[in-house]
């Protein structure tokens, strides 16, 4: 029988927090960026905002903070970047990197006031914990269905499509 100690520091926390949101303004914008707008679809896709907001929120390699300009931007931090895209001979680091870039390049970090911009990073971000899981994202666009699983009234119509191809 193998007894495991029990580390004192049972309650103590040491995660790394690298901002989050520096202000109070930058969680105010990102939060109405994230609010349905128009009453009627209010049902349909605030959770999935919610979710984004609460992915962009608990993210320990990424800032939101409010530019001398007024604007509110994105980051993501120095050490974790220098840390996990120095090595782009390794899938993960290089995925990674090719991430930050297209947020970068398309301008999606200059303004997380818009929602689409909000979107892609949230979604960027759930990619990178994927990466850093371990997760290999190209084999999603190598499968049959990337997608994941049908519906059962679409598979039918693709059998019958292609019985009439026969």
């Amino acid at each position: 029988m193998r007894i495991n100690g029990i580390s004192l520091n049972l309650g103590q926390r040491n995660n790394v927090n690298f901002g989050r949101f520096a202000d109070e303004n930058a969680r105010k914008v990102v939060r109405e960026a994230l609010t349905e707008k128009d009453p009627s679809y209010v049902a349909s896709m605030q959770p999935c905002y919610d979710g984004w907001f609460k992915r962009i929120e608990d993210c320990d390699f990424f800032e939101a903070y409010t530019a001398e300009d007024g604007t509110v931007k994105g980051k993501f931090d120095d050490e974790f970047v220098k840390q996990n895209t120095a090595d782009t001979t390794i899938y993960k680091q290089r995925a990674i990197k090719g991430k930050i870039e297209v947020l970068e390049q398309y301008g999606e970090l200059d303004d997380l006031s818009k929602l689409e911009n909000a979107e892609e990073v949230a979604d960027y971000i759930g990619d990178i914990y994927k990466l850093l899981a371990g997760e290999d994202l190209s084999l999603r666009w190598h499968s049959e269905n990337p997608h994941g699983d049908r519906s059962a009234s679409e598979a039918r119509s693709r059998e019958m499509l292609e019985g009439l191809a026969d």
